[in-house]
């Protein structure tokens, strides 16, 4: 199965026009993730787990007051043991409240590019008897919604948490879309500082 060429496009269309093209790098976002196939849920870390890691970068930071809003983009690939591979690109949106003790509660949301890849082998039934087949993956457009907290240690570095329902389409003839939820830990170095 080839990537679908409206999904390529659309994603391409998002990035071209994404307003912080041309701008530096503010900070350096590194996390690690937990993945679930559900829907959002109480359960803070649901079993097994199914690994991952972000990579990103905020270009866009907005500060009035005590708010603060972000656009930026994210690299990411999680591993799930029985479904896919997958990495994803996207293009992010926060809006945080920054209380004078450091903690800023968050809104999130993304819009991107997912690709996955079967986690095992793919067969294709040829002549009554299944075969190997070639794979290259499928493509798909994602939107996340979410909230978040941060805590800023000094001026440089602070710890952020995030939790993120995520839904991915197209993701089968006979299904529509995939829903996923995403529990993330890592830490953001301001490159300004």
């Amino acid at each position: 199965m080839y990537p679908s060429k409206s999904i390529v496009r659309i994603s391409l269309l998002l990035f071209l026009f994404f307003p912080a093209r041309g701008q530096a790098p503010r900070n350096l976002k590194v996390s690690v993730l937990n993945e679930a196939t559900s829907l959002p849920t109480l359960n803070a870390l649901p079993r097994p787990l199914h690994p991952g890691l972000t990579i990103g970068s905020d270009f866009l930071v907005s500060s009035r007051n005590h708010w603060q809003s972000t656009l930026g983009a994210d690299l990411s690939f999680f591993h799930h043991r029985l479904s896919e591979n997958a990495l994803m690109l996207d293009a992010t949106y926060g809006l945080g409240y920054r209380f004078g003790f450091g903690l800023q509660p968050r809104f999130l949301a993304a819009l991107g590019y997912k690709h996955t890849l079967a986690a095992g082998e793919v067969y294709e039934l040829r002549n009554g008897g299944y075969e190997k087949a070639a794979y290259w993956g499928k493509s798909q457009f994602n939107a996340r919604v979410g909230f978040g907290l941060q805590y800023a240690l000094n001026k440089k570095y602070s710890l952020t948490t995030d939790y993120k329902t995520m839904v991915a389409l197209p993701y089968s003839k006979k299904i529509a879309f995939s829903l996923h939820t995403l529990l993330s830990v890592g830490i953001e170095v301001n490159l300004q500082n």
